[in-house]
C-alpha cells in the first residue's frame, strides 16, 4: 500500500517538474544590400536556462560575409546576441549558412515575459548573396518551462480507493 502510494507521490512530483524543448523557425528573403528583417513569434512558454537562435540557408544558397565591411547582427527583443562577419565562402555557386548563437537565461527570460519575441537579422550594406534574394531560415530553440500541473479530476477517486484498500488490508490483518 504505501508503495503504491509513494509511486503516486513521486509521478505527480516528476511531473509538475518537467520541462519540454521548445523550437519555433521562420523563413525569409534577404534582398540584396541593406536590410532588416524581423522574426516574429508568438504564443511562446517562459523558458529554463539558456537558448539557442540558428540562422541557416539552403545548401546551394547563403551569403558571402568575406569583406570586412560585410556582417550579419541578431538581436532578441531589441538585446544584440551577436554578429557574423568575416565568413569566407570556399565556393562562389553556394555557400550555406548554418550559425548558433547561444541566448542567455536572462535575456531570454525577460525576452518571453509577454510570450513573443521578435528576432531581428540586420544586414551590412554590402552583404553578398549567391543567388539573388536568398531565404534565411530564423530557429529559437529553448526549454520550455512547463507549469505546475494541474490536479486531475480522478485524484481524490484514486485517493479514495487507495484509501479503500489500506482499510480492507488492515481489517485482514486483524482477523
Amino acid at each position: 500500500m504505501r508503495q503504491i502510494l509513494s509511486c503516486a507521490v513521486a509521478a505527480i512530483v516528476f511531473a509538475a517538474g518537467t520541462a519540454s524543448a521548445a523550437t519555433v523557425s521562420a523563413t525569409q528573403d534577404l534582398p540584396d544590400g541593406p536590410a532588416v528583417l524581423t522574426y516574429a513569434f508568438t504564443g511562446l512558454g517562459p523558458s529554463v536556462g539558456d537558448g539557442v537562435v540558428n540562422l541557416s540557408t539552403g545548401a546551394d544558397e547563403g551569403v558571402d560575409l568575406s569583406k570586412a565591411s560585410e556582417s550579419l547582427t541578431v538581436a532578441i527583443d531589441g538585446t544584440e546576441i551577436g554578429t557574423l562577419a568575416a565568413i569566407t565562402c570556399t565556393n562562389s555557386n553556394s555557400c550555406p549558412l548554418d550559425h548558433d548563437f547561444t541566448v542567455l537565461a536572462a535575456i531570454l527570460s525577460d525576452a518571453l515575459l509577454d510570450g513573443m519575441v521578435d528576432i531581428v537579422l540586420t544586414a551590412s550594406a554590402k552583404v553578398d548573396l549567391v543567388r539573388g534574394p536568398d531565404p534565411i531560415t530564423v530557429t529559437l530553440r529553448y526549454e520550455d518551462a512547463i507549469s505546475a500541473v494541474p490536479l486531475p479530476a480522478g485524484l481524490p477517486l484514486l485517493a479514495a480507493g487507495l484509501a479503500g484498500f489500506g482499510v480492507v488490508s488492515r481489517r485482514k490483518a486483524r482477523r
